[in-house]
C-alpha cells in the first residue's frame, strides 16, 4: 500500500501534468515558439512551492506542448 506522502506526491504530479497552459489554452498546443504567456508561466512556477517535481513537470508539459507560447 502507498503511504500518505507517496499518495500526495502522486496526486501532485498528476495535477501538474494537467498544467495550466495545457488545460486553459488548448488552441495553443503545437506552437513552436514566440512570446511566453506570463500568466501560465507564473502558475507553473507556483507548482514549485509544493515540490520540485510538480513544478518541473508543469513547466515541461507546457513547453513541450507549446501551450505556454502566445500566438
Amino acid at each position: 500500500m502507498m503511504n500518505r506522502s507517496t499518495r500526495a506526491a502522486a496526486v501532485a504530479v498528476l495535477l501538474a501534468t494537467a498544467s495550466c497552459g495545457y488545460i486553459l489554452h488548448p488552441e495553443r498546443r503545437g506552437s513552436q515558439g514566440g512570446q511566453i504567456d506570463g500568466g501560465s508561466l507564473v502558475m507553473d512556477i507556483l507548482w514549485l512551492i509544493p515540490g520540485i517535481i510538480p513544478g518541473v513537470v508543469a513547466l515541461a508539459v507546457d513547453f513541450s506542448s507549446g501551450a505556454i507560447y502566445v500566438r
